[in-house]
């Protein structure tokens, strides 16, 4: 007969950060203007407030829930890659520029690709777990 030894899985359950999604909160304010300009124009005042601050905390929320967390990452993306650029494009000297502009551009993704993998590591694990690695002893008569 032979035996069948299972060697447990040794990889530690990945640890999601939420605190890192905040990073997205300015992105969300600014966001939240347009949206009440062209949903909501009648609103004004501390409803106004009220209205955008909910628009940013569900930003927010969306930016920690797993594979939705693609939209909020991909719209803060380009609002800061704008707000960044604006500043960019002060330089002077064309060349200069444009190297600040794409390393504002690298930073910008590399950030906002950081929240979408810390969002949506854990949910991976749990959808596609590592097998046990499984050896077989064989005995011999």
């Amino acid at each position: 007969m032979a035996k069948y030894i299972v060697h447990p899985t040794k990889t530690k359950e990945y640890q999601t950060n939420f605190v890192l999604p905040f990073l997205n909160a300015i992105a969300g304010m600014v966001w939240s203007i347009p949206i009440l300009q062209n949903l909501l124009p009648s609103v004004n005042g501390i409803a106004a407030l009220g209205v955008g601050a909910v628009i940013t905390l569900v930003y927010v929320v969306l930016s920690v829930m797993p594979v939705i967390a693609i939209v909020p990452c991909i719209a803060s993306t380009i609002m800061y890659t704008a707000m960044l650029w604006g500043i960019a494009d002060n330089i002077g000297h064309i060349v200069i520029r444009i190297i600040v502009k794409i390393v504002m551009l690298l930073f910008v993704v590399f950030a906002e690709f950081s929240i979408f993998s810390n969002a949506t590591l854990r949910w991976l694990q749990n959808k596609f777990p590592e097998k046990p690695k499984i050896t077989v002893v064989k005995e011999e008569k």
